[in-house]
């Protein structure tokens, strides 16, 4: 059953509501930051799969380590660059 509302909000009531939504904490986050955070993430569970993979590899942990590194570098080389 659909209920409907006895009277419209003014627009000022509207605006004031979505306003103080927007200041909370999750809206905060911009969205290059969360761009950032999912990018991250993405590499770190890449890394976590390639390190299982190469868990029986003898030098595997090495390996990993070191493709570790240099995807910091690059990340590194371009945020600097």
């Amino acid at each position: 059953m659909m209920q409907v509302a006895a009277r419209a909000w003014p627009a000022g009531m509207v605006h004031d509501t979505v306003a103080a939504v927007l200041r909370t904490a999750p809206f905060r986050r911009s969205a290059q930051s969360t761009m950032l955070e999912r990018i991250l993430a993405w590499l770190v569970q890449g890394l976590e799969w390639l390190a299982r993979y190469l868990e029986g590899v003898p030098g595997g942990r090495t390996a990993v380590i070191w493709v570790a590194a240099l995807v910091a570098v690059l990340i590194a080389a371009r945020l600097l660059l």
